[in-house]
């Protein structure tokens, strides 16, 4: 299901992972993959295999491009454009796996299983976070807290708390995810796939009671 996100990872105060993902990005979609993946991890493992994490330049997407135009204009003129593979027309799919846009929460996998030699190229797309339109959920891992935040919808800054991670992006009147809740790891230990997904249900419930006095108050005035 088409339910556009963002997953993120912040360590030693810096955003490290803020990435793209197209599908399921519920709770009970992307958001128990990163539960069920925090639940299972060796955390302080994790957070070394995080030096093996970069971003991309622009020059190296450029010469994707370039040799993936290639690539296609060759097959077309070999078999025509009907027949050119899906798979052609996103070369992330296979020079980048890690970037594709139906990885979502499974990128933490991949960088649990990498090592200097084996490294794993990321989006840093913060700006995501302020689409209202688009960014329908957000997913933040901070190692330095050890939690796990649920974002959701979209809000003015000044409505929501220094607690929200994404106070930080963009200017100061832009929208950014409301926060929905906060999981600790300790906690994320001690609980089952079905409580992750009560406790994610009572926040966004919380939420909503929240907006109806609001839109109450304001036809009151």
């Amino acid at each position: 299901m088409g339910t556009r996100n963002l997953i993120c990872i912040r360590v030693n105060k810096k955003w490290v992972v803020a990435q793209y993902c197209q599908y399921d990005g519920y709770p009970e979609g992307q958001g128990l993959i990163a539960f069920r993946f925090l639940k299972n991890a060796d955390i302080v493992r994790f957070r070394e295999r995080l030096a093996n994490v970069y971003e991309p330049s622009d020059e190296v997407f450029k010469l994707i491009a370039v040799a993936n135009k290639n690539g296609r204009d060759r097959l077309k003129a070999a078999v025509g454009e009907r027949e050119l593979p899906w798979i052609m027309h996103d070369p992330l799919n296979e020079i980048f796996p890690s970037m594709r846009r139906d990885i979502g929460a499974l990128i933490l996998q991949f960088i649990a299983d990498s090592d200097a030699e084996n490294k794993v190229p990321v989006y840093l797309d913060l700006e995501f976070a302020n689409d209202s339109v688009s960014c329908e959920w957000a997913y933040v891992i901070d190692l330095d807290d050890e939690t796990f935040k649920i974002l959701g919808g979209s809000g003015s800054k000044s409505k929501e708390g220094d607690d929200n991670p994404f106070q930080e992006i963009g200017p100061d009147d832009a929208l950014i995810p409301k926060l929905v809740t906060t999981f600790t790891f300790s906690h994320i230990k001690e609980i089952t796939d079905v409580q992750f997904i009560e406790e994610a249900q009572a926040g966004i419930d919380r939420l909503a009671v929240q907006r109806e006095v609001l839109v109450r108050e304001a036809a009151e005035t």
